[in-house]
């Protein structure tokens, strides 16, 4: 009964005329319906629909934002970073962890040994 259930769950078995436990394909536009939206412009996505389109979009966003950071090193303008002929240097983090933290996980490893 419970491997039923979990086949439920997981969408692995349906039960016909249930709202719950419905075909997964039964979310799903029409194919031919897609089609035709798509054809048209008409999905209503707020993403582009084109692979080509949202990666050349993305180079892009890319290509400015290397860009902006090739401007800001050569200026010297980047925040914890060191770039000369030497090579690159980013200042290490701080440790952000507060040390009520600390406490907490001695009490929680002196419980555990």
């Amino acid at each position: 009964m419970s491997e039923l259930k979990n086949a439920l769950r997981s969408g692995d078995v349906s039960v016909i005329g249930s709202r719950q436990f419905k075909d997964f394909d039964e979310y799903l536009m029409p194919r031919a319906t897609f089609d035709t939206h798509h054809r048209e412009n008409r999905l209503g996505l707020a993403v582009e629909t084109s692979a080509t389109s949202y990666l050349d979009e993305r180079f892009e966003r890319l290509r400015e934002a290397l860009d902006e950071t090739a401007r800001l090193a050569a200026a010297g303008e980047l925040p914890d970073v060191e770039l000369n002929d030497k090579g690159l240097k980013i200042t290490p983090l701080d440790d952000a962890t507060p040390a009520e933290a600390d406490v907490l996980t001695q009490q929680v490893y002196d419980l555990i040994i």
